[in-house]
């Protein structure tokens, strides 16, 4: 029956008339084989006796299984993230060593003991370690264990052994992967001076490209009718930027 509304003199209110009569909110649930009933004086509509359906339900949980966040961090990787990797991703052998060096870290600790601020010290110690090489460890690397150990997290959440994601607090390290490379005028040249026979044809967009910084899809959607000679600018067309839009002169 699970919720139900009882008038003043203890009937089952009817569901048409549920809303139009005054009474009281029960709960009236089988879980495990065992009947829970009791009254919820403080609801007033089936959305809030529903919401206390719900919180029995989780209580009954803990209960049975320990309160969230008492469990040992380790042994749940363990037992519980690894045999799922393995069982749901092919690159569970990554996870693996991953889940090693997390282990190591954060041997001993229960998931109640695992704060933001324990995760930050992580992320400094690893990047401040040195690889196999003796080389500092790159940001990006941490980075990639550090999204392991949200991964692990949000295992663990989704299960019920934690109530939060504290990784979602500590923020990555900025990385910038982008590799740039100025063509020196002795380059310039040379380029320019290949642009013969064939190659003639692509002398206008190299030249374009050289001066403009443009993408290669911006150059070849350009049309004689986006140059103007007298204003000295190139209009480039819509959808062919990030933005949809844009002039260079």
């Amino acid at each position: 029956m699970a919720v139900y509304k009882r008038d003043g003199f203890g009937h089952i209110i009817p569901k048409n008339k549920i809303n139009s009569t005054k009474g009281t909110w029960y709960v009236d649930k089988m879980i495990r084989g065992k009947r829970y009933r009791f009254a919820i004086p403080e609801a007033t509509t089936r959305r809030q006796a529903e919401r206390a359906e719900a919180k029995l339900k989780t209580e009954i949980f803990e209960a049975r299984y320990g309160c969230k966040g008492k469990s040992s961090f380790v042994k749940f990787v363990d037992e519980v993230y690894l045999p799922w990797s393995k069982e749901n991703k092919r690159s569970w052998k990554h996870d693996e060593l991953y889940a090693k060096i997390i282990k190591d870290f954060f041997r001993g600790y229960n998931f109640e003991d695992i704060s933001p601020l324990l995760i930050e010290k992580f992320k400094r110690t690893r990047r401040a370690g040195l690889t196999n090489r003796g080389e500092q460890r790159a940001a990006s690397t941490v980075n990639r264990e550090m999204a392991q150990l949200s991964k692990m997290f949000s295992l663990a959440l989704k299960l019920g052994f934690c109530s939060e994601n504290p990784c979602r607090l500590v923020d990555a390290f900025k990385v910038n992967n982008r590799k740039e490379r100025v063509v020196s005028h002795e380059e310039e040249t040379r380029i320019l001076e290949a642009m013969t026979g064939k190659l003639a044809r692509l002398k206008a967009p190299v030249i374009v490209a050289l001066n403009c910084g443009l993408r290669l899809g911006e150059i070849f959607n350009i049309e004689w009718r986006h140059v103007d000679f007298q204003k000295g600018v190139i209009e480039i067309p819509r959808g062919s930027t990030k933005n949809g839009k844009g002039v260079l002169p």
